[in-house]
C-alpha cells in the first residue's frame, strides 16, 4: 500500500477496507509511507526512502492512494512516478491514473448535490465555495460541480466566493480571512471540497462571531470524523472512501489472479 501518511483522518478510513479484504484472500500487507515527492517543504524528502522498495522483485502489487499524491506531482507527474515503477501491477485510489486502474468518485455529483441542497431546501443562493489546490484532478471535477449546480439553479457564480485551498485545516481558515476579512464578501452558506478545510472555515467563522449553521452553513466532503464528531456536526458529502479502498483491493487480487479487470 502507498501511502502519504498513516494518522490523517482520510487515511484512516482507508486502512478499514484494504485490511478486511487482504486478511479474507490471505495477503500479507508492506505498507510505504512516504511524503508528496515533489513537497515543498525541505525536509519531506527524508520520508521517501522508502519508495526506493517498491519494485516487483520485492511485492507481488500496490494499491495506490493516488489522490495524496496528486497535490504536487500533478496528473502528468504522477503518471511518470508510476510508470518507474516498472511493470509492478497496480491499483489507484481517489483519481483516474491514464492507462492504470483506477477506483474514483463522481466528485462533480457530489458537489452538485450538495449545492442544490443549499438551494433548494434551505433556499441559500449566495454560496461560497472553498476549492482544493489547482492541477488537482479532485479538485478540478469538485469546482466544476459548484459551477454546474449554478447553472442549472440559474444563479450566476459569483468569482468572488471562491476561494483557494490545499486540502488541509489551515487554509479553510485563511479562506475565510480571504472572504470575510479582505473581501467583504457576503454568503450565507460555504461548500468546502474536503472536511479539513470545512473545519478550518467553521473555526475562522466561530473566531469572528459568526454562528455556524445559525448565520453561515456548511458543508464538506468526505465524511470523515472531523465533520461527524464535531460538536455542532456539520452536513459531509459521503465520499465512501473504505469502499474505495476495499475495491481496490479487490481489484488488485483479481489483477494477480490474471483476471481482466476494467481500467
Amino acid at each position: 500500500v502507498l501511502v502519504d501518511l498513516l494518522e490523517g483522518n482520510y487515511q484512516k478510513h482507508v486502512w478499514p477496507g484494504i485490511v478486511r479484504t487482504a486478511e479474507a484472500h490471505d495477503c500479507n500487507l508492506i505498507v510505504f509511507s512516504g511524503k508528496d515527492d515533489g513537497s515543498p517543504y525541505k525536509n519531506y524528502y527524508q520520508y521517501d526512502i522508502g519508495y526506493r522498495f517498491i519494485s516487483n522483485k520485492k511485492i507481488d502489487g500496490l494499491v495506490s492512494l493516488a489522490s495524496m499524491f496528486l497535490n504536487y506531482f500533478g496528473s502528468d507527474g504522477l503518471l511518470e512516478f508510476v510508470r518507474n515503477m516498472g511493470s509492478l501491477p497496480i491499483v489507484h485510489v481517489g483519481v483516474k491514473v491514464k492507462e492504470e486502474t483506477s477506483v474514483v468518485l463522481d466528485n462533480k455529483l457530489g458537489i452538485v448535490e450538495a449545492v442544490n441542497h443549499l438551494i433548494n431546501v434551505h433556499k441559500h443562493r449566495k454560496i461560497a465555495f472553498i476549492k482544493g489546490p489547482d492541477g488537482n484532478q479532485e479538485s478540478t471535477e469538485r469546482l466544476d460541480g459548484y459551477i454546474d449546480a449554478h447553472k442549472k439553479n440559474n444563479i450566476s457564480v459569483n468569482s468572488n466566493l471562491i476561494a483557494s485551498g490545499n486540502f488541509l485545516s489551515g487554509s479553510g481558515s485563511e479562506a475565510i480571512r480571504l472572504l470575510v476579512d479582505e473581501r467583504k464578501a457576503e454568503f450565507n452558506a460555504i461548500v468546502a471540497s474536503n472536511d479539513e478545510m470545512a473545519i478550518g472555515a467553521y473555526n475562522a467563522l466561530r473566531e469572528r462571531g459568526i454562528n455556524v449553521p445559525g448565520d453561515v452553513a456548511i458543508i464538506g466532503f468526505d465524511n470523515t470524523d472531523v465533520a461527524i464528531h464535531r460538536i455542532p456536526s456539520f452536513t459531509t458529502v459521503n465520499a465512501s472512501i473504505s469502499e474505495q479502498a476495499e475495491t481496490a483491493t479487490r481489484l488488485l487480487i483479481n489483477k494477480l489472479k490474471g483476471e481482466e479487470v476494467p481500467e
